[in-house]
């Protein structure tokens, strides 16, 4: 598609099979051409390899000097582990299987996040189980029709034990992820976690989240749009209760901007006035706004 809309071409996708070790559960034959959908029938193309069968994830990284599409499907249970990728510039673009079965603990549901530091592909994870959530590292490329990893193609971060992170709700995922400074960031509801070194490894993470805004985290039943006469801040993030089919504004923005991180927290200035919350945790100073019936209320800090 070109930049205004136009010569807009159809895309399709084909999924290779995994049919070594722990291998697709789809029980009809791969190719397959779908990532899954709500209400797709189990077994058929309609759904994923695995039989996915709920909204997933796809993501784009500059990875060994090509750029990769990465995908996968959501299930809404049963065991999440494996992810596609594709460098592919095709209409119709061939995904590898990345098959993480050696590392990932049971409990996953979908990949949630992608990002490459150096000459690792790190890749997030969204888990319901006793541990939760996921991260692992891909340190090559995939290679067609898929990689079944072996413990030196794939590293298990043990996100569960980063401070903050770690089990941050009934359903855990991470939210989002940056470089920045030869660091990693990693993101969720539960607030940010830094690696202490520029080669990320299972124990090595400080928490990065504001003092002050520990244990600001809102309730799992607590609604976004509820409204109350007393003002109060809360800090929203609705991924701690979706386990699949969530949105993009369901999760955390993450943004780099020249040296300055910024962290968009959700945070919301409930008053009785109707209107959407604007918040923003820039270079960590809080600042936040609320509409009323003249426009845009003052800034705060």
């Amino acid at each position: 598609m070109q930049p205004d809309g136009t010569a807009r071409e159809a895309l399709s996708f084909t999924l290779n099979e995994d049919s070594i070790g722990v291998s697709n559960r789809n029980g009809t034959a791969g190719p397959y051409t779908s990532f899954g959908a709500a209400g797709c029938k189990a077994n058929t193309l309609a759904c994923g390899p695995d039989n996915e069968n709920a909204r997933g994830f796809l993501g784009a990284v500059s990875f060994f000097g090509d750029e990769w599409l990465i995908g996968a499907g959501a299930l809404s249970a049963d065991n999440f582990f494996r992810f596609y990728a594709t460098n592919d510039a095709m209409t119709a673009p061939d995904f590898s299987y990345v098959d993480t079965s050696v590392t990932l603990s049971n409990g996953m549901r979908t990949a949630t996040a992608a990002v490459v530091m150096g000459s690792k592909l790190y890749v997030g994870v969204l888990g319901t189980g006793g541990v939760r959530p996921g991260l692992v590292a891909l340190t090559r490329a995939p290679a067609a029709p898929g990689i079944d990893a072996t413990s030196t193609d794939v590293e298990n971060l043990q996100a569960e034990t980063i401070p903050g992170i770690g089990k941050s709700a009934k359903v855990s995922l991470i939210d989002s992820m940056i470089v920045f400074n030869d660091r990693l960031y990693l993101f969720n509801n539960g607030g940010c976690a830094r690696s202490s070194t520029a080669v990320p490894a299972a124990g090595s993470w400080n928490s990065c989240t504001p003092a002050a805004l520990r244990g600001w985290v809102a309730a799992q039943a607590w609604a976004p749009w509820a409204r109350s006469s007393t003002p109060r801040m809360r800090w929203y993030d609705p991924t701690s209760r979706i386990m699949v089919s969530s949105i993009p504004d369901d999760s955390a923005k993450v943004n780099i901007a020249k040296s300055m991180l910024v962290r968009a927290l959700s945070i919301c200035f409930i008053s009785s006035i109707s209107g959407p919350c604007i918040g923003a945790n820039s270079g960590f100073t809080l600042m936040f706004a609320s509409w009323n019936s003249l426009g845009l209320g003052s800034w705060r800090s």
